[in-house]
């Protein structure tokens, strides 16, 4: 805990709302510059460390390559069970087939 309560911002990430808060920001980090945008998970740790999140999130790059994994699956696994969703409730309708050269 003393290690963890170095810096003066330290204190409100014991908080429930400053925990909250900074899952918040590591999963809007990781979803926006690392899926989105190919940002790799060396430069991501080096933006968290910056932050001095160092003692509070486990921000080596292994560690934050594994989580863009499970985020990366949870968004894919939560678009496809709104999909079927939609389906069942005849809200969207599935795509039958598709053509990619289509010439009239």
């Amino acid at each position: 805990m003393e290690r963890r309560d170095r810096h003066p911002e330290s204190w409100f990430w014991e908080t429930d709302e400053g925990r909250r808060w900074c899952i918040r920001l590591v999963v809007a980090t990781l979803y926006t510059f690392g899926l989105k945008r190919g940002v790799g998970a060396e430069t991501i740790c080096e933006f968290f460390v910056r932050l001095r999140l160092e003692m509070h999130v486990g921000c080596s790059p292994s560690a934050l390559r594994s989580f863009m994994d499970v985020l990366e699956q949870a968004i894919l696994e939560t678009a496809q069970a709104w999909e079927h969703k939609g389906i069942a409730a005849g809200e969207i309708r599935p795509i039958i087939g598709a053509v990619d050269d289509f010439t009239w």
